[in-house]
């Protein structure tokens, strides 16, 4: 069988070839860092030809759309990448889904513009929602050849229509701009990059879809599983933005405004962490659940133990600098950030490590546990939020913690109770995280002591801590260096060739 997922010979059959995580982690990241180096050099010109009253109107508009959007793409890409049997006949059914659903969804978009008008009390929500509508029939009708091309973890190819889609759209954003669309210029943005996004996938993989009804034995046992897998993401997606909207009704825009760079701050390391094996890790472990357990195993606390190893000396170290960070880089007007920054980083800790177990939770099938846990902390963050905002941006912040916190706990649990390791496994996975913060936290704590008392500038002092937690780390990881190198083999593991005549879901 061609390695490449399409043969190029034949254009029915959407083959699966071998690629490792580690590769499909490096183009993963490198996808990301390109998305978000392109889209921040994107904001740059139109922060100064749109008004911020255009992206808080855009804003308003995309929390809406960007739920849909999520419970469409995600459940048809996470069943066609789970699901095991015959490929082709699981692509056409997916095919089928993604066409009714991107349908269902996009008229669901266009027809809240009008509540959310009512809501917001601005009639100009009406035209953006319905503006915005395409967007979701696009991203559904690119699941398909996305889903395919992390199947094979083949996310090198998925770097072109990530990429290109974002330039190309940025371009004419930006030239929308200029010619005064105000905050449609947005809105060509993201309608423009999703369908660029979906029709380049599509050419990449070559697939189609035959002119034939899907078998429906199929389509029931997609939809099992990926109707309560949509509803837990609109249920996760609402848990991370009703901070923002309770916080904003009771602290006020100020407020919010700092909670919110506080929270951007937090999470940009995690971002980054968890795209090396975000949507990876899930294909991997969807895979490796059918041929070969023992690797899923294998692979699983690999990465959690060097996921670890990167996440706690970050994240524990930035509480430490947290003052420094915020007075060097923000500037003495943002120091209420300083506060709350304790436990949003502590946050994106948890998340960051237990990111893994949700991939191999849902891997092995349990879309509904993943609707219900998600549902939970849903309606528990309103709870602590109300209850959180009684202190302000503080309590706000510590309210999610308590919420996210336990809840990558929870899925953390499920992990080891699905695979049940024993204590040796156990530690062997916490052992080398637990000797990098045991070196960095003390060399920050030392320099940073140092620092305070001779009177540098903020600056000054983190770039110091930070050099000498960098130090530590780079000596410890030395030292673990064999360990490192096996959990890095493990990774180099390329999975099974997929039968294309297996059968049965």
């Amino acid at each position: 069988m061609d390695q490449n997922l399409i043969d190029n010979t034949s254009r029915d059959k959407p083959k699966v070839g071998q690629h490792s995580p580690l590769s499909a982690g490096g183009w993963a990241t490198a996808s990301l860092v390109i998305s978000y180096g392109i889209g921040a050099l994107l904001y740059l010109p139109l922060a100064r030809l749109l008004s911020p009253a255009d992206f808080g109107l855009y804003t308003e508009a995309t929390i809406f759309y960007s739920g849909i959007t999520l419970a469409v793409e995600l459940s048809l890409m996470r069943a066609l990448v789970r699901a095991p049997g015959k490929l082709e006949e699981l692509a056409q059914a997916t095919a089928w889904l993604s066409l009714i659903v991107g349908l269902i969804g996009a008229i669901l978009c266009g027809l809240l513009g009008p509540l959310v008008a009512i809501g917001y009390n601005d009639s100009r929500l009406i035209l953006i929602l319905l503006l915005l509508a395409p967007g979701v029939l696009g991203a559904a009708l690119g699941s398909v050849p996305l889903a395919l091309l992390s199947r094979d973890l083949n996310f090198r190819r998925r770097l072109l229509p990530e990429t290109i889609s974002v330039v190309v759209a940025a371009a004419i954003a930006i030239g929308a701009a200029f010619g005064k669309a105000g905050v449609y210029s947005l809105v060509i943005y993201q309608v423009t990059r999703v369908i660029l996004n979906s029709t380049i996938a599509w050419k990449v993989v070559h697939w189609r879809p035959l002119r034939k009804p899907p078998d429906w034995t199929i389509l029931r046992r997609l939809l099992s599983f990926g109707l309560p897998l949509g509803g837990g993401e609109v249920a996760l997606y609402a848990r991370f933005n009703v901070d923002y909207a309770i916080g904003g009704l009771r602290l006020g825009a100020d407020t919010l405004g700092v909670y919110t760079l506080a929270w951007n701050t937090s999470d940009r390391a995690a971002i980054l962490i968890n795209s090396f094996f975000g949507n990876v890790g899930y294909a991997t472990f969807a895979r490796l659940q059918q041929e070969d357990p023992a690797l899923l195993r294998r692979i699983y606390f690999s990465v959690t133990r060097l996921t670890a190893s990167i996440a706690l000396p970050i994240f524990l170290g930035a509480v430490l600098v947290r003052e420094e960070l915020v007075a060097g880089l923000f500037g003495s007007r943002w120091q209420g950030m300083v506060a709350p920054l304790l436990p949003l980083f502590l946050l994106q800790a948890l998340w960051a490590i237990f990111y893994p177990s949700v991939s191999l939770v849902l891997a092995l099938g349990h879309s509904r546990i993943y609707a219900i846990i998600n549902t939970s902390s849903l309606l528990l963050a309103i709870v602590a939020v109300l209850v959180g905002t009684a202190n302000g941006v503080v309590g706000l912040a510590w309210a999610m913690f308590a919420v996210a916190g336990s809840t990558s706990l929870v899925w953390g649990w499920l992990a080891i109770r699905s695979l049940r390791p024993n204590l040796q496994e156990l530690w062997y996975t916490a052992k080398m995280p637990l000797l990098l913060i045991a070196a960095t936290l003390p060399a920050i704590e030392a320099v940073h002591w140092l620092g305070g008392t001779s009177g540098m500038t903020a600056l000054i002092r983190l770039g110091a801590d930070l050099s000498a937690a960098g130090i530590a780390f780079g000596v410890v990881a030395w030292r673990c260096w064999p360990s490192i190198l096996q959990d890095f083999n493990q990774l180099r593991h390329k999975l099974p060739k997929e039968q294309p005549t297996e059968v049965g879901l």
